[in-house]
């Protein structure tokens, strides 16, 4: 059968797309997805038909689908904004939009070419073997012509062409071009050219022929061969009628070119740090970590394929796709122990901690959940397979027990429990079933070393999170060694190293942009983020925080939609714009007391009593500072004389000064000017014997 619709016809049977006698694409999936929509018109298709129908026998993610409909709507000329092909119906599917007609006999395209301005490539990684291959499918539109590059790719990023006509988006040309050099220049995988060079090197933009892409391919590969650059990088960008800036990118190289990526938001730089979280990936190869599933499974083939997309999920880091793909998997098997063990760490990362319990102790009381394993009573098998059996079975009840605890150990940890947490952590370090495994004591010498650095021991944290690395490299485990070099910049900022502590996260963030791990890839965006307020780099880490919390909600991460709204609160306060900090806490303050997320209380409660003193409301700063948990550290000036604040505010002079006394002492090299200036308001205080206003 072939479909018809506007200049285009579709042949699934040749595997051809043609538009006016032409031939569009020949990609199998492609034209998979176009015929089903056509098929189906004008109704909706279903994700999970599409899905299994497309990737028969694969086990594939919400977001292959996504990128291969984003990939069809380039062919068709559509875009996901306009959507003039292919409409997406939240929560359900897509639907065809254009009419379409069915036709005896196809269009003859009258030439074969290849669609040059459209490039992709689908990975593997291979996740399990149960008589059929089953397969996570990862996509990267422009990968498949990096890939061929040697590394350190060597980027030329243009100036930005503009449509703007108005004199206050001059700066983008230049500004965006050096955001964008800047920021790609910090992955090891990335070396830019110097934007002197660039701009040296290129002659009027606009003289390029866009309609004619032999002459783009000719200026683009002949500035490479000048200048020395793998690939060129060129961003474009314009205002819509609703005043969104609108910016978009194509990567060059040789006689490749990528799909326009475009990005549109209101403010241009909320735009320009969405559209260099995508640029990254595109430039960045893409690997594949290996996660055996096969001894987790249950005896449900169909639930085991929706139990391995939401494994897939949750260590990428999308917990909403993850739970619902866990779900599913629940719905067709109700007691698989495993899908039920993965939902738990589904609702702690989620900061659902009171589901986490209830779930880690149901599982807890189970010495066996049946739907997963043949039974070993079973009088069919021989006394020799019944003991292998039962010799496996011992096996998954050992990797089971052990499981459960060291996601007790992390629910405990997100509760503020840290010494609960780290005692469980020591002790599976001697289970027999981790050291025999040294991907599982990577896990559990990373969780030390967690708790020490969260408890205030450096050296023990360091000391463990190496230990950690090692048995990470041990097991060729990149991802974790990705997340031991995140923990160590924890370490290296409480350590007040905040230029370690950026590369660390940066050395992290680019394993794990390597192996698709969005949560954690935003985890240390959001680090670097935060820890450029430390370093005067204000505006950035706004920007980068604004589009963080939307990422977050995407993800259906509580924990790092509320942190990431409480830096903004810390931006507020290094802008000394204390109005504005005070909106922003008290919009995050309710969410943050309704969540069980107690070591986020605590930071809130801190910030709060900050803003609330600086703008003197005395009793709501005394409210929030008699919330507190625990002991107040906190070197930054504008944080560490809280207490003797407080004090003073009590009319305890005397006690007061005493306390910001000996925080010099205690603070050593790290106390600054800023630090003496307060401290001389409150010996000013105490000299003549009343309470005053301190200006910090």
């Amino acid at each position: 059968m072939y479909y018809q619709f506007d200049d285009y016809s579709v042949d699934q049977e040749k595997r051809m797309l043609v538009r006016n006698g032409e031939l569009i694409s020949n990609d199998e999936k492609s034209i998979n997805l176009i015929a089903m929509l056509c098929a189906n018109y004008p109704e909706v298709v279903d994700k999970q038909q599409l899905i299994e129908k497309l990737w028969p026998d694969q086990v594939v993610t919400d977001w292959s689908l996504s990128k291969l409909v984003s990939d069809v709507r380039q062919l068709l000329g559509d875009s996901g904004k306009d959507q003039g092909y292919i409409k997406t119906i939240r929560g359900k599917g897509f639907r065809f939009t254009c009419e379409v007609t069915e036709a005896l006999l196809p269009h003859t395209p009258t030439a074969t070419r290849a669609n040059g301005a459209k490039y992709k490539k689908q990975s593997l990684a291979l996740v399990m073997v149960v008589f059929v291959v089953l397969s996570i499918v990862g996509y990267n539109h422009f990968s498949s012509s990096i890939s061929d590059y040697p590394y350190p790719l060597r980027i030329a990023v243009l100036p930005v062409q503009s449509e703007s006509s108005n004199l206050v988006d001059d700066w983008v040309k230049y500004g965006i071009m050096s955001m964008a050099s800047e920021q790609l220049d910090r992955y090891d995988s990335i070396q830019t050219l110097p934007v002197a060079t660039v701009i040296s090197s290129t002659t009027d933009l606009a003289a390029i022929d866009k309609n004619n892409v032999n002459d783009e391919r000719a200026y683009y590969s002949g500035l490479c061969e000048k200048i020395g650059c793998t690939h060129v990088v060129a961003i474009r960008h314009k205002v819509e009628s609703q005043q969104n800036s609108v910016l978009s990118y194509q990567i060059y190289s040789n006689n490749n070119r990528s799909p326009i990526s475009e990005f549109v938001q209101p403010d241009v730089f909320d735009a320009a740090a969405m559209m260099l979280d995508y640029l990254v990936a595109d430039l960045i190869p893409d690997e594949k970590q290996y996660h055996p599933l096969q001894e987790t499974f249950s005896s449900d083939q169909k639930a085991n394929r929706d139990y391995a997309i939401g494994v897939y999920e949750l260590l990428s880091g999308d917990i909403k796709a993850a739970k619902d793909y866990l779900q599913l998997a629940l719905k067709r098997q109700p007691n698989f122990f495993w899908a039920n063990a993965r939902l738990a760490e589904v609702d702690y990362r989620a900061g659902d901690l009171t589901s986490a319990r209830k779930r880690i102790a149901k599982l807890s009381s189970f010495e066996h959940i049946s739907g997963d394993q043949p039974d070993s009573n079973d009088s069919s098998l021989s006394t020799r397979e019944s003991h292998k059996s039962r010799t496996s079975d011992n096996a998954l009840q050992s990797s089971r027990r052990y499981y459960l605890q060291h996601l007790r150990s992390n629910v405990l940890y997100s509760e503020g429990k840290l010494d609960e947490s780290l005692q469980i952590s020591l002790q599976l370090l001697n289970n027999h079933h981790a050291m025999d495994d040294p991907l599982l004591m990577g896990n559990e010498l990373l969780n030390v070393g967690s708790s020490y650095q969260a408890s205030g021991d450096l050296q023990l944290a360091t000391d463990y999170l190496e230990q950690a690395k090692l048995k990470y490299q041990q097991a060729n485990f990149a991802v974790g060694e990705g997340k031991v070099l995140f923990n160590l910049g924890n370490v290296y900022l409480v350590s007040s190293r905040k230029e370690e502590a950026i590369e660390s996260y940066q050395q992290a963030r680019e394993i794990f942009i390597r192996f698709e791990m969005t949560g954690y890839s935003l985890m240390a965006k959001h680090q670097i983020a935060s820890t450029s307020i430390f370093l005067g780099k204000i505006q950035f880490a706004e920007v980068e925080l604004r589009m963080l919390i939307d990422r977050y909600k995407e993800l259906g991460d509580l924990e790092g939609e509320l942190t990431a709204k409480l830096d903004l609160v810390d931006v507020s306060v290094a802008k000394s714009d204390i109005v504005e900090a005070i909106n922003r806490v008290e919009v995050v303050l309710p969410q943050v007391e309704s969540s069980e997320l107690s070591y986020i209380k605590n930071h809130a409660r801190r910030l709060a009593t900050v803003v609330y003193l600086k703008s003197n409301q005395i009793e709501m700063a005394e409210k929030y500072f008699n919330l507190f948990e625990g002991g107040w550290v906190d070197k930054r000036p504008d944080f560490a004389f809280v207490p003797a604040h407080i004090m003073l505010l009590r009319g305890e002079l005397a006690e007061a000064l005493a306390l910001a006394r000996e925080l010099k002492s205690t603070m050593d090299k790290d106390w600054t000017e800023k630090h003496q200036t307060i401290l001389s308001q409150f010996e000013k205080a105490f000299n003549e014997g009343k309470i005053i206003a301190l200006n910090y």
